[in-house]
């Protein structure tokens, strides 16, 4: 005997005998007994792990939030099918749900976020039939132009594939978008627009100059009295004036908080007033020692004298290798720019804005600027009437001119 094919027969014969809502459940069972009969003599085929199709489990997957059967619907199909769950019973599946799938349990969504995915995929069926005004309202859209404008704002640095890739995503997504509110997208309006109005030359000065130490103070220390023999004087224009008053010993103008490690930050000086063959140091020593010693003895200075009216590298206090042009030289103009990183190892002294020459931090000292915790920026100075102008301190993003 087919036995799959008689089940199949009577049970057709069966479904055209009843009414899912009226049929006498005893004339049902007589039916149903016929079948459990046939059924019991091929039992032994069965094998274990298989699943019995119930009344319940097609329930379970009809009223499943995401189709949107009216409760009405559902009652009357679990009572037809109730009436039928012992004939339901006699068929089994070795799975319901795809491989490394199973049925997402919509009832724990709000009805709100069930609107929104009913909307998404109401979006997405006119996206795939490729309606083009469809598409155009949506790319016209308040909520997509919006964060398209974000996104094309120059201050950005996003890729063009990046910005592309992006704005699909928004045109996808775009349903979702109306949980956001656009209309107060800035806090400044005003200042997003001027940003987004700045050519490539200005945002790449922004970019190399960065940002003014704002909270920078100079102050001379103890060392040989230098709080009674130099004078410190910060102008409105934010400019630090160091001049040595009394006599000619060395005094350290130390800066007033310890340098980050994994920042790039650049110092440029210029001097303002210095006699022939007078000397002085710009570099970074440690706010530890900054009473007893004199800053050159860190190793971490460049060495500098006024000669034949040019600035030129004198001796070797550690930052004298010489990694661009040969026998540092600039004129008094010209500014002295210390451009370094402490975590890369990086302390260098150029001449600026011509950076021709750039002298460097010998190798066996670069240690010093990861092993010690308090390195600061330093001017020191010997002579009487000298005056060095601290005119710009800053956290960078870039040096200029690397090499």
């Amino acid at each position: 005997m087919d036995f799959p094919n008689t089940i199949k027969q009577q049970l057709f014969a069966f479904i055209d005998q009843i009414s899912f809502f009226d049929q006498d459940i005893c004339q049902l069972n007589q039916v149903n007994n016929s079948l459990l009969f046939e059924h019991d003599i091929h039992k032994q085929n069965n094998q274990n792990g298989k699943q019995k199709l119930t009344s319940d489990l097609i329930i379970k997957l009809v009223s499943n939030k995401s189709n949107f059967c009216s409760d009405q619907f559902i009652n009357k199909l679990n009572e037809s099918l109730q009436k039928i769950n012992p004939l339901l019973q006699q068929f089994t599946m070795n799975t319901v749900f795809k491989e490394n799938k199973e049925q997402i349990d919509f009832s724990k969504i709000s009805e709100e976020k069930l609107n929104l995915i009913e909307d998404y995929v109401k979006h997405q069926v006119f996206l795939s039939n490729r309606e083009q005004q469809y598409e155009k309202e949506i790319k016209d859209s308040q909520e997509v132009k919006q964060m398209i404008l974000i996104i094309n704002s120059k201050m950005s640095f996003l890729s063009n594939e990046f910005k592309e890739q992006f704005e699909k995503f928004l045109i996808d997504v775009k349903p979702f978008l109306k949980q956001i509110d656009f209309t107060n997208s800035f806090t400044h309006q005003s200042k997003f627009d001027f940003f987004r109005s700045l050519n490539d030359e200005t945002i790449n000065n922004f970019y190399f100059e960065g940002l003014t130490l704002k909270d920078i103070e100079l102050f001379a220390t103890k060392f040989q009295n230098g709080q009674t023999n130099s004078l410190v004087n910060k102008k409105q224009n934010g400019d630090f004036e160091i001049q040595k008053k009394n006599d000619d010993n060395f005094v350290n103008i130390i800066q007033n908080t310890n340098l980050q490690k994994d920042l790039k930050y650049v110092f440029r000086i210029q001097v303002e007033s210095i006699n022939e063959g007078n000397q002085f140091m710009i570099g970074l020593m440690r706010n530890l020692n900054a009473d007893q010693n004199s800053g050159y003895q860190e190793c971490l200075s460049c060495y500098l004298k006024y000669q034949n009216q040019s600035i030129i590298k004198y001796g070797n206090s550690g930052i004298s290798k010489e990694l661009k042009g040969a026998d540092f030289k600039t004129s008094r103009e010209n500014m002295i720019e210390m451009r370094l990183c402490l975590k890369e190892q990086i302390l260098e002294v150029v001449d600026y804005p011509n950076y021709q020459y750039k002298l460097g931090l010998e190798d066996q000292y670069k240690q010093k600027l990861t092993q010690f915790d308090d390195l600061r920026f330093y001017l020191g100075i010997w002579y009487q009437g000298n005056k060095i102008v601290l005119k710009d301190a800053k956290i960078v993003n870039e040096f200029r001119n690397q090499i």
